[in-house]
């Protein structure tokens, strides 16, 4: 049977399956929609683990247009973040970004999910540590830091004795540097994971321009090397710490 011309994405079942690949063996995932129109909203609800820390409920939100488009991605726990909107939405990326640093619709549900696992991962160690793991882009009037709740000052006081016996304890500073180790190692298989979206997003070669072709090859070449060398070294560091 042919697809009627003008279906919403999450009734065109194709479409959909092929959005959705991959995601029910790996995560256990719930999806609604509240109508059959382009104006209705489709949700996702799913328990994404952190690596290191506490499993979050993630609930991502999309436009039932003719392609999904991303209206938002929320997660249940802390909210206090660098990079989250007034709303509690994830940032997981500067609009500004090149393709290569950000979800489009053809990437599919499962790399959406990846996405705000990582995000989730920087978050839970930046409440942690202090430090944004990898890079981040400026804050302007419309980017949001979620406000710290009432009884900041008391907090303040905690978070200074805090830090104090973060530094003096030997056992807290070790652990600290094997986390930052494997934080660093992921990071590095998640851009490993990357580079089949970056090839497929790879500037093609046009009547005059034959020399981008080759250039690509170089940089996306040189980029992998660089992912494989980096792999590498993790893998020979947490292996002495086996």
């Amino acid at each position: 049977m042919r697809r009627r011309k003008g279906t919403p994405w999450f009734q065109d079942i194709p479409r959909r399956a092929r959005f959705e690949a991959g995601v029910h063996p790996a995560y256990e995932i719930k999806s609604r929609c509240s109508g059959r129109s382009t104006s209705s909203l489709v949700t996702y609800q799913v328990v994404v683990p952190v690596p290191e820390y506490e499993a979050r409920r993630v609930t991502i939100t999309l436009y039932n247009t003719f392609t999904p488009i991303l209206k938002s991605v929320i997660a249940d726990g802390p909210a206090e973040s660098l990079h989250r909107y007034g709303s509690g939405t994830l940032c997981l990326w500067y609009p500004d970004d090149p393709p290569e640093k950000r979800w489009l619709h053809e990437d599919g549900l499962l790399q959406l999910i990846l996405h705000a696992r990582v995000h989730l991962f920087k978050e839970a160690w930046w409440r942690e540590t202090g430090e944004w793991l990898g890079d981040q882009a400026p804050h302007g009037a419309d980017w949001t830091i979620v406000p710290i709740a009432v009884g900041a000052v008391t907090a303040i006081g905690t978070a200074i004795a805090g830090v104090v016996t973060w530094f003096v304890s030997g056992v807290r500073a070790e652990r600290a540097r094997l986390q930052k180790l494997y934080a660093d190692a992921y990071s590095a298989v998640v851009s490993y994971q990357e580079f089949p979206y970056i090839i497929r997003r790879r500037r093609t070669p046009t009547p005059g321009h034959e020399e981008i072709g080759g250039e690509e090859r170089l940089r996306i070449s040189a980029a992998l090397h660089a992912v494989q060398e980096a792999l590498n070294n993790y893998r020979a560091q947490i292996s002495t710490e086996s």
